[in-house]
């Protein structure tokens, strides 16, 4: 029943780079644009087409993808704390990304599909809303909002899970950042709308961010002493 809807991709794919650093060297400008064709057998091809073989060859995640994350991020959510590997260490994303809008339901790559690639930086392109939209998932998530932070999560784990995610936490009564940053570790489960998987993710962001504001003020107030501990010296 599969090999009915299974499209096979033989035209091309675009692997695109996505920097996170907004400092870059001349050769990765904003200004410039650096792409074209990957040449087949290259190392790059070849952990491509190892990757998606590793995940049986044929590509079915239940819903059509704008983009397929090559490298994906391990995080563990425990009774304990939150675990996060990035086998990239947070330098660059590596995406698949098709030549037309999104790839078909059921889709699988031929052994003569041309690939293409972009290195592609944070101000690649015009300031537009689209172009933001693109480029967004590169940095870390934001907290003006709890939806601008469900859907920052989202387009990062590119789940398609913004808008059931808002709903199940506004059925909970949340309704700002500020109330899912304060959740105790025992009230996530409490939490009635919001599937497993849901709370797991976004508690994983949750704490990521936590600590992350965490090592600023650590930073931020060892500079200070340090400063303060120089402005104190007597010379003689």
């Amino acid at each position: 029943m599969i090999s009915k809807y299974l499209t096979i991709l033989s035209d091309y794919n675009l692997l695109i780079l996505l920097f996170r650093s907004t400092t870059v060297t001349a050769a990765l400008s904003p200004n410039i644009l650096v792409h074209g064709p990957l040449a087949p057998g290259s190392t790059l091809d070849v952990f491509i087409r190892s990757q998606l073989l590793a995940r049986g060859g044929t590509i079915n995640v239940g819903r059509p993808l704008t983009k397929l994350k090559l490298v994906e991020p391990i995080t563990l959510v425990d009774e304990f704390d939150t675990w996060h590997f990035d086998q990239l260490r947070g330098l660059f994303e590596l995406n698949l990304v098709p030549e037309k809008k999104e790839f078909p339901l059921i889709w699988k790559l031929s052994y003569d599909a041309k690939i293409f690639f972009i290195f592609k930086t944070p101000g690649n392109g015009n300031n537009d809303e689209a172009n933001e939209q693109t480029n967004r998932h590169v940095d870390r998530p934001s907290t003006v909002s709890l939806e601008r932070f469900v859907e920052d999560v989202c387009e990062k784990e590119n789940n398609g899970m913004t808008d059931k995610w808002i709903d199940a936490l506004r059925a909970d009564d949340l309704l700002k950042f500020d109330h899912l940053a304060n959740l105790k570790h025992e009230e996530w489960n409490d939490l009635k709308k919001l599937s497993v998987n849901g709370k797991k993710i976004l508690k994983s962001y949750v704490d990521r961010e936590k600590q992350m504001a965490s090592d600023v003020k650590t930073t931020t107030d060892a500079n200070k002493a340090n400063s303060d501990g120089n402005t104190g010296e007597i010379r003689k």
